[in-house]
């Protein structure tokens, strides 16, 4: 009964949800008097339905009750662990936080996904999305991935969502529904330009008229050295030409008003960008080039470095070399 009041196509698989968690994926709801309408059957449908009218975020919550695989994760792991990436998967700390050192067939690897996103089934299913992308990414653009020995994918979820928190100024729990509304393309978009390492902003887009999609559309843009973006910088550009051939100075109120203005805003814009750089850098195990190398040179010349209570010993530059894959 409850089934048949549901509103929305949300509501319905809410509801479908607790069924499956009480009643199992092959209970018969007998819905409208017919047999064999089992709650699996009930999930597909709605599965399709999410999909023609692009509900991004309901088809990866259903794609979580059904625990559904992307069906070439166990390759796009290969691809990266090839190429010398290790993988985690969930929030640190272990054991909660999964490591792939090594491949695995795809059923082990995607219990083990479902596994570390423990309660959240939308997650696991990101988690996927987001290895996938990441092959994609180290086939085509290897040179993104310079530096990083671990790929943590929980964290960079979680950067995604903080990321768009503070472009669009929202709260962390509208962030994180607004990452799992994402279309495909813009969740690549999104992850391309956190590993490029350049600056970018986040904002809201309006979507055609005759869109049937209720997922938020948001546009990425570059931003410049100075935090503007491309267009705002042209801007400025336009305004400095125009004060030149009007012959304004420094200290006139014509040129001092909007240009003070704009300095300001570009200080409060600019001031948590080395926190966000850091945090983004953190998140992808981005590392200062030559780092390894340097820590090597550094535990030549003493006996051992203590980070947080851990212990490198300077043994360890005798048993490897600066470059080898098993020091970093």
């Amino acid at each position: 009964e409850q089934l048949k009041e549901c509103p929305t196509l949300h509501d319905q698989a809410d509801t479908l949800y607790i069924l499956h968690i009480l009643k199992g994926a092959d209970w018969d709801t007998k819905l409208d008097g017919q047999y064999g309408v089992t709650v699996h059957c009930l999930l597909n449908e709605l599965y399709r339905k999410a999909g023609l009218n692009q509900e991004w975020g309901l088809i990866r919550y259903i794609s979580g009750i059904l625990k559904k695989r992307v069906e070439v994760l166990a390759e796009a792991c290969t691809d990266l662990l090839s190429h010398h990436k290790q993988l985690t998967v969930g929030l640190p700390p272990e054991p909660r936080e999964k490591i792939i050192t090594t491949p695995l067939p795809p059923e082990e690897l995607t219990d083990l996904i479902y596994e570390a996103s423990g309660q959240d089934i939308s997650i696991a299913v990101l988690t996927q999305e987001i290895i996938m992308y990441l092959a994609m990414y180290v086939r085509s653009q290897p040179s993104l991935f310079v530096e990083m020995l671990r790929l943590r994918i929980g964290l960079i979820i979680q950067v995604m969502a903080t990321e768009l928190a503070r472009s669009l100024k929202c709260s962390g729990e509208e962030a994180s529904e607004s990452l799992m509304n994402l279309s495909p393309f813009d969740m690549k978009n999104l992850l391309h330009h956190i590993l490029s390492g350049k600056e970018f902003g986040v904002e809201r887009s309006l979507r055609p008229v005759d869109s049937s999609s209720s997922s938020p559309a948001i546009s990425i843009h570059e931003m410049g050295h100075s935090g503007a973006t491309k267009t705002e910088r042209s801007g400025i550009t336009k305004l400095k030409s125009e004060m030149k051939q009007k012959g304004s100075t420094p200290s006139s109120p014509t040129s001092t008003s909007p240009t003070g203005s704009g300095g300001d805003t570009s200080w409060g814009d600019r001031k948590g960008q080395w926190l966000r750089r850091r945090r983004l850098d953190g998140a992808i195990n981005r590392v200062p080039v030559g780092f390894y190398e340097k820590v090597w040179k550094i535990l030549q010349k003493c006996h051992g470095l203590s980070i947080d209570g851990y212990v490198l010993p300077s043994s360890t530059t005798r048993e490897m070399t600066p470059c080898e894959i098993k020091f970093a």
